[in-house]
């Protein structure tokens, strides 16, 4: 498990946080920093936001700063200084002046901390810093004068407490009387530091003008306006937002990306004006477990937008996508790039004298009597596999099962992935498979069910629909009671395939990687991590697309336990 090493703000207070997920570090850092509440999780080093769990485990060498509502981040080797005024009045005593000089009198202030739109016209001019300070420097020693502010300095302390308590802080530099100190005050390491400060006037802002007409459009903006369905089950009398959740966001995502520029939708603000005012229209959507009312929504709908921002970027690069395959795909070009079907393609077939065409409607006819013979209905399937494989990269699953029925007997597919590796290396993925889910289940703390007991169909009709074109998945049916499963199927572009119960979750897995292969699909997006790892672990074919991070550190934990 993957360990972090966390700290406040102020670097003051240092733990150790073992965790798997970012919802998890959130709560065990809030839990051992003390804090009741945990508004964001940035590097240590330079601020950098984080928000998923992706990018933690990218980081988990790195120091996380975790800040409470209020707080924000700033560098370790630089102090926050801050000027508590007292009352509105220009005199404000050296006492009450934080100012980066050693306690002495110092006649010049350097040019790089000074504001440049108050140049100094004489010695008794003022200046107003709004930066931050190396912590080396030390507070002045009050002397017997008082320092007279400027007519700015009385604009900033008649400022509200709220703006003062909100922005970077004010310190109020006098100008000085003794000549040359200037020059001994500073360290090298200190002029390096004060020569990237960003120095500008209480009246400025750090927010980028590009970002602040963002955040006034979102104000400005009126929310997605989304479809009856969902639209329904965010309002209803029963509202069930779980249930439209991904639909929701994509709506919501592609409603702004039609009014907003993907690239201006960045920082965490932009997305909190979202969550807030959706939040506020849709209260069923305020999800338990996050920080904030709209965390689940913010969270979601960031991710939407990023990947929306890739598939742009992707597209105008020309870089190909691992997007469903269509008649004029090339096999070369999908996620998995398997080799088998090829391969087995170019044996010699053993009826090479006959016309594949005859030999399809003879299989037909087998297929029709009531009493099948399958070995010659293999021998028929072996012999036309040139003109199936041709069918399958142009066609549906279901066309493919017009010509060749046989094959929603789950024996022919067997059949056809036997003839793609090999018998026997097909006997060693069974058992490498029952090896990986038993490992799988001792890392999530799972026991392996039994399976016997069978359940009517009305029950079940509703569950197994799949639109045209979907991916294959496997459906189980669970009693919790009994610890039976029930029924087991595998459902792909409107066909239900049976397996048999008794079977249990592995031969279940390794039958549905047998149907990508078999029907040589590319992996749908959603749950292409975990075929991914059943492809390199079980079938021992390596998986050549990119992988995320959550994927190697599941891989390599599974690989232990295999070990």
């Amino acid at each position: 498990m993957p360990v972090y090493k966390v700290w406040n703000v102020s670097r003051t207070s240092k733990k150790s946080v073992a965790a798997f997920t970012f919802d998890e570090l959130v709560k065990k850092s809030g839990e051992k920093l003390g804090f009741p509440l945990v508004a964001e999780v940035v590097l240590e080093e330079d601020g950098t936001t984080i928000d998923e769990t992706e990018v933690m485990l990218e980081f988990s060498g790195k120091t996380l700063i975790i800040l409470q509502p209020g707080e924000r981040w700033y560098p370790n080797n630089l102090q926050h200084m801050k000027v508590e005024p007292k009352d509105t009045s220009c005199s404000v005593s050296a006492a009450d002046c934080i100012v980066p000089f050693a306690p002495a009198a110092v006649t010049a202030v350097p040019a790089c901390i000074a504001n440049t739109n108050s140049a100094p016209t004489s010695a008794s001019t003022d200046y107003i810093i709004d930066c931050w300070y190396p912590s080396s420097f030390m507070k002045m020693e009050p002397e017997d004068k008082t320092y007279s502010a400027t007519n700015a300095v009385t604009s900033a302390l008649a400022t509200s407490d709220s703006v003062l308590t909100n922005s970077p802080s004010l310190a109020v530099i006098n100008s000085i009387s003794d000549p040359g100190l200037a020059a001994n005050c500073f360290t090298p390491s200190d002029a390096l530091h004060l020569s990237s400060l960003r120095c500008k006037t209480s009246s400025s802002t750090t927010v980028p003008k590009y970002q602040e007409r963002t955040i006034e459009t979102l104000k400005n903006c009126s929310l997605p306006t989304f479809s009856a369905y969902v639209e329904e089950n965010l309002t209803g009398v029963h509202p069930r937002p779980e249930i439209v959740w991904t639909r929701m966001i994509s709506e919501a995502a592609h409603y702004y990306a039609a009014r907003l520029k993907l690239e201006t939708l960045r920082t965490a603000e932009q997305y909190r004006q979202i969550g807030m005012a959706m939040c506020k229209k849709y209260p069923a959507i305020a999800l338990v477990g996050g920080t904030t009312p709209w965390f689940s929504f913010t969270k979601s709908f960031s991710q939407k937008i990023r990947h929306m921002r890739m598939e742009l970027k992707n597209k105008s690069q020309g870089a190909t996508q691992c997007m469903p395959r269509t008649a004029a795909a090339s096999p070369s070009k999908r996620a998995r790039s398997c080799s088998g079907p090829v391969a087995a393609m170019k044996r010699k077939p053993i009826f090479a004298a006959q016309d594949e065409e005859e030999h399809c409607k003879e299989l037909l006819q087998e297929w029709q009597q009531s009493e099948k013979n399958t070995d010659h209905l293999k021998l028929l399937m072996r012999n036309t596999k040139k003109h199936r494989y041709q069918l399958i990269h142009s066609s549906s699953i279901t066309e493919v099962l017009k010509h060749y029925p046989c094959l929603h007997d789950t024996a022919f597919i067997f059949h056809e992935f036997c003839e793609i590796f090999g018998e026997q290396a097909v006997a060693d993925m069974t058992t490498r498979m029952s090896a990986f889910v038993k490992a799988a289940m001792t890392l999530a703390g799972i026991e392996e069910s039994a399976a016997s007991q069978d359940i009517s169909g009305d029950e079940i009709g509703d569950h197994l629909f799949t639109s045209a074109g979907d991916a294959p998945r496997l459906v189980c049916f669970y009693d919790e009671g009994q610890d039976l499963i029930e029924k087991l199927f595998v459902t792909a572009d409107g066909v239900n395939f049976q397996l048999d119960p008794r079977s249990g979750i592995p031969t279940g897995l390794f039958y549905l990687m047998q149907f990508y292969y078999v029907f040589d699909l590319t992996y749908p997006r959603h749950y292409s991590m975990l075929l991914a790892l059943l492809q390199t672990l079980v079938i021992g074919v390596k998986y050549k697309a990119q992988t995320s991070m959550g994927y190697r550190l599941l891989a390599s934990q599974i690989m232990k336990k295999l070990e």
